[in-house]
């Protein structure tokens, strides 16, 4: 793959291709929950083989009669507690799963305790609460605030009375992360996954399970334990990537392998639930591909987890070279995708939300370095970010043509504000006005089932100010407009500048010690920036630190390093004017703001 090619070049052949007949007929029932109606769970047959056949019986078809209303104290009504099941299996699970399904759902209907539990159940039930039109999914029905508290107040009480790590526990406080984040709390979702992730690896979910000998895991438990803890990872590397923080784990230190590859669950057929007796508007069957989108994940998480660390716990200056090997290896994940998983082959919501957080790392990684050149290379770090929020852009307007923005997966709003940050940071630039508009008209739309969006639109009007920028309605719609400059306090230190500190900023919270909009407070921000780290969305307010190291070297060029945004960038530059080229040059990185 050629890292020095545009966007639109090395994608050209995968998203211009045209979709394969889809059948377009709308399912007359809902789908169930349980995803095996009245057949064999589709893991039983690989899992049975593997397990042994005393092992079958685990997997046989179950009575789904069992009383599920036993798991929840908020609720008795059996057909609610299916229809939220069906939603968050359909639109959230796909994605950052910690749990398997057929685990899960076996002991459900069986009233088993080993990957179920009342904790998980509650967890889910207020996930799929923000999916749900119906007034029984809010704590009070007349106040759309409160979607799936009740059961997320449950889940927080049972939470209190674990005290020892299980796996249901580790894969509810992973859920609880999602509910947190599609609130607004952002702060309190991630507290989540570290919790989540710390609780996996005490367990030790992320060693080497080992064979299926007398007194060892069978491959049941070996698949529910690797599931549980690739998607504990996957989703611990979406904060620590959005909240530009090191994960807790290095990928050395992992054994486990991937979840199964099963052919049976790859073709399961997926379908936009919304509701019994509710058509969607796109009524379409597709392949769920839902394990193949899950290992494709986790393989992009190493490559998260590889420079995450690289960039932010070396002790050495980041260099154009290290930034250009990051770069081409997520292209080489992006040209390795299955087929399968193509934009223009498959178009679930799981598939377009992976296309878009692929390129959402691109812009984190290349956000930092927005004022510099890479020497000796055409690629541009500016050019890159805009490329990323161009294919977002593109990839949202499919999401919403196939399935509007009533039900996204939590990772999208924070997608959406990743790219338009970018797109206010460059407002000349000839498509920055329609994308601009697009991701407001966007989050707008989302704010019916993720409550941060209406926070991200505080944190983008907030900065949009500050840049005498602003997206007003007029009567054909949203618009850009400009506004007088107005004074504004700097920005402080560039290191605190996350997203999550810019959005504290525009939480209203106007006196120190005093709760705003938000919950947060003044005095304090949700994240305390450590002196070696930096942050991927903050904004370019770079600290010069020139100094000569060690005078100039024998082949006249001065070693100098720049603080930007709590990087340390070497670079060099030759003493006299010079513009001979050298192929012995060791001049990386340098600034054109």
């Amino acid at each position: 793959m050629d890292p020095h090619a545009s966007t639109s070049e090395r994608h050209a052949s995968t998203e211009s291709r045209s979709a394969p007949p889809i059948d377009t007929t709308p399912s007359a029932t809902p789908p169930d929950p349980s995803g095996g109606g009245s057949g064999m769970s589709p893991l039983r047959s690989y899992l049975a083989e593997a397990a042994g056949d005393d092992q079958s019986s685990l997997w046989e078809p179950v009575n789904r009669r069992h009383a599920t209303t036993s798991w929840t104290s908020v609720t008795e009504d059996r057909v609610l507690i299916d229809h939220l099941l069906g939603l968050y299996f359909c639109w959230e699970y796909p994605i950052f799963s910690t749990l398997s399904k057929e685990h899960f759902m076996h002991d459900l209907a069986q009233g088993g305790t080993k990957y179920c539990s009342a904790l998980l159940v509650n967890a889910i039930l207020a996930l799929g609460c923000r999916f749900s039109d119906r007034p029984e999914a809010r704590a009070d029905a007349a106040y759309g605030a409160t979607t799936g508290d009740h059961f997320f107040r449950e889940a927080r009480r049972l939470l209190t009375q674990e005290f020892q790590p299980t796996l249901t526990t580790v894969q509810a406080l992973g859920l609880m992360s999602i509910r947190e984040a599609s609130c607004g709390r952002d702060g309190a979702g991630y507290l989540f996954s570290i919790r989540s992730m710390g609780m996996a690896l005490e367990l030790g979910l992320h060693l080497s399970g080992g064979t299926t000998a007398p007194g060892t895991p069978s491959a049941i438990e070996l698949d529910a334990r690797s599931v549980t803890f690739w998607g504990c990872f996957n989703l611990h590397h979406a904060w620590s990537l959005w909240a530009g923080r090191l994960p807790q784990v290095v990928r050395a230190a992992i054994g486990v392998r991937k979840p199964f590859l099963v052919a049976e669950r790859e073709h399961e057929l997926w379908t936009p639930y919304v509701g019994e007796g509710e058509q969607p508007q796109s009524g379409f069957q597709q392949r769920s591909h839902v394990r193949s989108v899950q290992i494709c994940l986790c393989q992009l998480s190493e490559l998260i987890n590889e420079t995450l660390f690289a960039l932010y716990a070396s002790d050495q200056p980041v260099t154009g070279r290290e930034l250009v090997r990051h770069y081409t290896r997520r292209l080489e994940w992006h040209g390795a995708l299955p087929e399968a998983l193509r934009l223009g082959e498959n178009s679930t919501p799981s598939v377009l939300t992976v296309h878009m957080y692929y390129h959402l790392s691109i812009l984190l990684l290349f956000r930092p370095f927005l004022s510099f050149n890479i020497r000796h290379s055409t690629i541009s770090p500016r050019v890159a970010c805009a490329e990323a929020a161009s294919s977002i852009s593109s990839v949202l307007s499919t999401y919403r043509s196939l399935y509007t923005f009533r039900r996204v997966p939590f990772i999208v709003p924070h997608i959406v504000l990743g790219a338009t940050i970018v797109r206010l940071l460059d407002p000349g630039a000839t498509e920055a006005p329609a994308a601009l508009v697009q991701g407001v008209e966007a989050l707008t739309e989302i704010r019916a089932c993720d409550v941060f969006a209406d926070y991200a639109l505080d944190v983008f009007h907030f900065h949009a100010q500050r840049l005498g920028l602003a997206v007003v309605r007029r009567a054909k719609g949203l618009i850009l407009i400009s506004l007088p400059p107005q004074p504004r306090a700097p920005f402080g230190d560039p290191r605190a500048r996350s997203m999550l500190a810019m959005a504290r900023d525009a939480s209203g919270a106007a006196d120190d010690g005093a709760a705003g909009r938000w919950g947060f407070t003044s005095a304090a921000p949700l994240f305390s920036p450590c002196t070696h780290q930096s942050v991927p969305l903050s904004f370019p307010v770079p600290t010069l630190r020139k100094t000569a190291v060690d005078g100039a070297d024998p082949g006249g060029w001065t070693t100098e390093s720049m603080l930007s945004n709590g990087f340390e960038l070497a670079f060099s530059r030759r003493d006299e004017d010079d513009d001979d080229d050298d192929d012995n040059d060791d001049s990386d990185m340098e600034d054109v703001s």
